[in-house]
């Protein structure tokens, strides 16, 4: 279910009044539109909080070596075969290399000398996109025989925010209809009188679920071995929340 965000205006929209021909009406009739009508500019925000739908488990390898060339070469190696072992698994995931980076190693410089390098280290990040979320965690334990876990993102789908945009459109119109016949009930119109001059749909937003970021390091060959007696790790999806907002401008008849 959702829940209807009003915006901060309100029924405090700016309203727009025919002020000489309202201060004359005002003391017998009260409120009412002025000669020429009385513009409303509103706005409403319709939001839904729906669980999260998609994870992005990121992990990496690393190594060193005495030269770039040979630290670059043993970590391309350890991703290669790492992912041939990942993909093989029963987990449907995407899987992207990304942010391939070096770093110098220095050696400890005597008095008077300046730092040498002495040998570089190279890591080369990894992420997997899983549409389960109960495969975050499996894929997390399994990643964790060939590379270290770097953490996980839970997020809503494209797919998911989608389906809710007409929901959300028609509530955030909803509102500002009832806020424009309160108003118009208080000058003494009808609902016939009010006129829509425009609308404008103002670009969604959406808040980001849960992430998990830790430093899990990658095992040795015989806790790799062991892997079947390890838990599985315990994530929380968690929600986000889609909004839509919308912003019209009226007019009610005099």
């Amino acid at each position: 279910m959702s829940r209807m965000q009003k915006s901060a205006a309100a029924l405090a929209c700016a309203v727009l009044l025919s002020t000489a021909a309202f201060a004359g009406a005002a003391e017998v009739e009260g409120m009412r539109p002025g000669k020429d009508g009385t513009v409303l500019n509103l706005s409403a925000t319709a939001s839904v909080e729906l669980a999260n739908d998609q994870a992005v488990v990121n992990f990496y390898a690393m190594d060193a070596a005495p030269t770039l060339l040979e630290a670059t070469q043993k970590v391309l190696k350890r991703v290669n075969e790492g992912l041939a072992k990942v993909k093989a698994l029963d987990i449907k995931a995407e899987y992207e290399t990304t942010n391939l980076s070096s770093y110098p190693r220095y050696n400890e410089p005597k008095k008077g000398e300046a730092a040498k390098i002495v040998g570089w280290e190279v890591r080369q990040n990894i992420s997997g996109t899983v549409k389960e979320v109960d495969d975050a965690a499996k894929l997390a334990q399994q990643a964790a025989k060939y590379f270290a876990f770097d953490g996980v993102q839970f997020s809503l789908s494209k797919q998911a925010q989608r389906t809710v945009q007409e929901q959300l459109m028609r509530e955030a119109l909803t509102d500002v209809r009832t806020q424009a016949k309160i108003i118009a009930s208080e000058l003494g119109a009808e609902p016939s009188d009010i006129r829509v001059e425009s609308i404008n749909f103002n670009r969604s937003s959406f808040g980001m679920g849960v992430e998990y970021k830790t430093n899990m390091p990658m095992m040795s060959a015989a806790r790799a071995m062991d892997s079947a007696r390890m838990p599985l790790p315990q994530f929380d999806p968690g929600k986000s929340t889609v909004s839509r907002q919308v912003s019209a401008q009226l007019r009610i008849d005099p």
